[in-house]
């Protein structure tokens, strides 16, 4: 244990703790499984996903989470978040080419569940998740250890996800959370802040890795009720995590083990790890005392402007990246985020998988309504081009209605569509979407369309356009319509 962890753990310590003897019990549902102690639910284990989302750390403390499972229990409908129990063979919550064996150890005092993974390629894991009592501290303790063999292992291999809600929440108003936090293999703490700009505008993939030291940590702050923190009691290979584009989640990945962790003719990796809550009053100091990590000028012109929440966005400024921040952004210039597919074509969940061109996207500084910025996107005859926006979700609630405008100008043949769905599932279905009818607009003109939403969580928006020439786009706005 370092001495950043260490120091965390004193902190939960307390001079004279509470009488507390827990009697847990497992309450099995259609979604799930509930864990609950004296009647009282503290955490849930979804059924297909296999993803543990504790949302009560201390028999003495409330943290006001509805408990209710979701009907589509995804990202930004944890109840409070998750670990996942499935490592990161193929697709880390898929269980196509696996065999998963469910092995529960239920007593008054300790909830023990064992998760067992083999694959035909001769890799496979397994995962013990324990729930039990600390006096010491009166909370809950959430410990998780794990073990995967593989004969052929890859550079990096994901054996936990960790994900808070709100981590992606677009909206200011229920963003949780704005620095993510660790204790670097250098011994350093580190600090990023949480800003679409930064993790899909400036870095994108392996650019958001990082080391981290074995008996370290990695945390998010700072909340008054609520610091989820992950310390690392052991590791027999070097650990890392990379930052979610979108969401702000950590995948908590091994590194490629050296020749003195093979058995059996396959390479082995294990680690210990505990999820604790954390004190705001001792997470604030780390947080002062973390460094930011280094952006420098070079990666600042990569900045992008943002598409703010229930507000006019113009395009004439970039967002810092150094700073916390919720919205979503329009990214030019990246393949990842801009779809050609047919004329007449909608997105759906193969947008991803459909021929891109990112150089089709841009930024304009000085062709906006009165000579201020735009966002501008090239159109293809007989082509549908889109441009996704991207970075934190857009949380929304259901029966509600939202509206998405914006004002448009086009050249040639182009014709300019907006296009809002509410949607779930990574943003790959759709529950229902509403788009403007392909127009031409030689002068600026706002657009403008809306959408009433169902029981999905998210909203998304496009911005779209058909045939050769340019379409303009300026003064955004997503939020209710009113």
């Amino acid at each position: 244990m370092s001495g950043t962890t260490d120091r965390m753990v004193q902190a939960l310590l307390l001079e004279e703790p509470r009488e507390h003897a827990p009697a847990f019990a497992l309450e099995e549902a259609p979604e799930g499984w509930w864990f609950s102690d004296g009647g009282r639910r503290i955490a849930f284990l979804h059924r297909e996903s296999l993803a543990f989302d504790p949302f009560e750390f201390s028999p003495f403390q409330n943290l006001g989470r509805e408990a209710k499972a979701h009907p589509c229990y995804d990202m930004g409908t944890r109840i409070f978040m998750h670990l996942s129990m499935m490592t990161g063979i193929g697709s880390i919550f898929s269980r196509r080419k696996k065999i998963v064996m469910l092995d529960w150890r239920v007593a008054p005092h300790e909830i023990q569940l064992q998760v067992v993974q083999t694959h035909p390629d001769g890799a496979g894991a397994e995962s013990l998740l324990t729930v039990g009592y600390r006096s010491e501290r009166e909370a809950y303790s959430y410990d998780l250890k794990v073990e995967l063999a593989e004969p052929e292992p890859p550079a990096r291999r994901e054996f936990c996800n960790v994900y808070v809600q709100g981590l992606g929440d677009g909206i200011p108003s229920g963003k949780r959370y704005q620095y993510t936090i660790w204790e670097g293999h250098d011994g350093r703490l580190w600090k990023m802040a949480q800003n679409p700009c930064h993790s899909f505008g400036i870095r994108k993939g392996g650019q958001l890795l990082k080391h981290l030291a074995r008996r370290g940590f990695l945390g998010f702050g700072v909340e008054d009720d609520a610091n989820p923190v992950v310390l690392f009691h052991e590791a027999n290979v070097p650990l890392l995590s990379a930052t979610c584009d979108m969401w702000h989640d950590e995948h908590l990945s091994f590194t490629a083990p050296g020749l003195e962790s093979w058995e059996g003719g396959r390479a082995v990796q294990r680690a210990h790890v505990e999820l604790i809550n954390l004190p705001a009053a001792a997470m604030r100091p780390l947080l002062d005392e973390a460094s930011p990590i280094p952006i420098d000028e070079v990666e600042l012109e990569k900045a992008v402007p943002a598409l703010h929440w229930n507000r006019t966005s113009t395009m004439d400024e970039a967002l810092d990246p150094r700073l916390p921040y919720a919205c979503m952004v329009f990214v030019p210039n990246h393949d990842r985020v801009v779809e050609i597919s047919p004329a007449g074509g909608e997105p759906g969940y193969e947008w991803r998988y459909r021929e891109r061109c990112g150089k089709l996207a841009a930024w304009s500084r000085d062709e906006g309504r009165g000579g201020s910025g735009c966002l501008q996107l090239q159109g293809l005859s007989e082509q549908r081009v889109a441009w996704l926006a991207v970075g934190q979700a857009f949380h929304v609630a259901p029966s509600r209605r939202y509206r998405f405008s914006a004002w448009v100008r086009t050249t040639g043949r182009a014709r300019a569509v907006l296009r809002v769905a509410n949607i779930w599932g990574n943003f790959y279905e759709i529950s229902v979407q509403q788009a403007t009818e392909p127009r031409r607009c030689d002068n600026w003109e706002e657009l403008h369309v809306e959408v009433t939403t169902t029981d999905y969580p998210y909203l998304e928006v496009w911005l779209e356009v058909t045939g050769d020439g340019l379409a303009s786009f300026d003064d955004l706005f997503i939020g209710e319509a009113t």
